[in-house]
């Protein structure tokens, strides 16, 4: 159980940094700064636990979990969005990543 007390002593002093490399390769409307919530990950679990984003988005959340030796589960009801993050972490080659776009797009 965590005393907001804590909480505020412990985070109240992050502040936004730029974005690592590895999220410049897209913009994206809702993309969070990911030195937070590596930081929040820290703070609110432990290595080798599970960490859910039912709102992936960008896929920060789950891409700092995976870096910080957490188990990431991530979903989006935008399939671009399950993309970006899959390419996040997967290193996905930039052709393969904009012929399934291309797919999806052409399928609406």
């Amino acid at each position: 159980m965590y005393l907001l007390e804590d909480i505020e002593n412990e985070l109240s002093g992050l502040k936004p940094e730029t974005f690592p490399k590895r999220y410049s390769f897209h913009k994206y409307w809702g993309k969070r700064p990911a030195n937070i919530f590596s930081e929040l990950i820290d703070f609110f679990s432990n290595e080798d636990e599970k960490i859910l984003d039912p709102f992936n988005g960008s896929g920060i959340t789950i891409t700092e979990a995976i870096i910080k030796d957490r188990q990431g589960y991530g979903f989006d009801l935008n399939p671009i969005a399950v993309d970006l993050t899959r390419a996040t972490i997967e290193h996905t080659r930039v052709k393969d990543f904009l012929q399934r776009s291309n797919d999806l797009v052409s399928r609406s």
